[in-house]
């Protein structure tokens, strides 16, 4: 299967004094192949499990109040590889971080 390579990723940390709920971490903004940027990809932790992840854009409408995705990956393939590419940019900057600030 053919997909598209992130050829940059842009993290915001969210302090956590800026977290509502504690779970949002950041937003991850990245590009694909150079020619198409995806911007707001919420990264979050569970309070059930502890696990991170990622929701992609949405918009919600005038009329029913839903939310509806704007893009996001259509197979499970997809999706491992944004997360592990911005969890992996999110670890990096994480660490670099003086430790008290994030």
């Amino acid at each position: 299967m053919t997909q598209c390579k992130i050829t940059n990723v842009n993290i915001v940390i969210r302090p956590k004094n800026q977290s509502q709920d504690g779970k949002a971490l950041g937003f991850a903004e990245v590009v694909l192949e150079d020619s198409f940027v995806v911007r707001n990809i919420k990264i979050l932790k569970s309070n059930r499990n502890g696990k991170r992840f990622l929701i992609f854009p949405s918009q919600m409408t005038r009329e029913s109040k839903r939310r509806y995705d704007i893009c996001y990956p259509i197979n499970q393939e997809s999706r491992k590889y944004f997360e592990t590419i911005i969890f992996n940019a999110f670890d990096k900057l994480m660490e670099a971080q003086p430790k008290g600030e994030s």
